[in-house]
């Protein structure tokens, strides 16, 4: 059975693979920033099904744990974080045009950090979504599983 441990290993990868699949075709720094930020979104998301519902024994689940909550979760996640992401590619953008137009060496740093947590907060977003399914998935594993509703 998964424990907390288990969980956050399981998270912070699913959040790192996600991440590595929305951010396909960008630039390397660009997807190294953002899969450090869901590797960390991940861990925390992993958290967040036991948070809601507080393991008081293996059966301790309830309906944050149910399939029909996780599959509209995913279902609107997705779709969500879909657009979420786009919306960040295009600021992420705009920031860039920023930094190129900046002769000012304090103004393009400033603008760079701006970007840096642009992205990283884009993976951390991608990253919570992937690590609570990935809670959910692998307690549907057990033998206690997870309950329908």
């Amino acid at each position: 059975m998964p424990n907390g441990k288990v969980h956050k290993i399981i998270g912070t990868g699913a959040g790192v693979a996600t991440s590595l699949c929305f951010t396909d075709g960008q630039p390397g720094l660009d997807r190294t920033i953002q899969a450090v930020g869901a590797g960390l979104g991940g861990y925390v998301g992993a958290k967040l099904p036991d948070i809601i519902e507080p393991a008081t024994s293996p059966r301790h689940r309830q309906f944050a744990h149910s399939l029909v909550c996780n599959v509209s979760i995913a279902a609107a996640g997705y779709a969500a974080v879909e657009t979420f992401h786009q919306n960040v590619q295009n600021l992420a953008e705009k920031i860039r045009q920023e930094i190129n137009a900046s002769q000012d060496p304090v103004s393009k740093f400033g603008w760079s950090v701006l970007l840096f947590f642009v992205l990283l907060g884009s993976g951390f977003v991608v990253g919570t979504l992937a690590g609570y399914l990935s809670h959910i998935a692998a307690d549907s594993l057990t033998p206690a599983s997870i309950p329908i509703i």
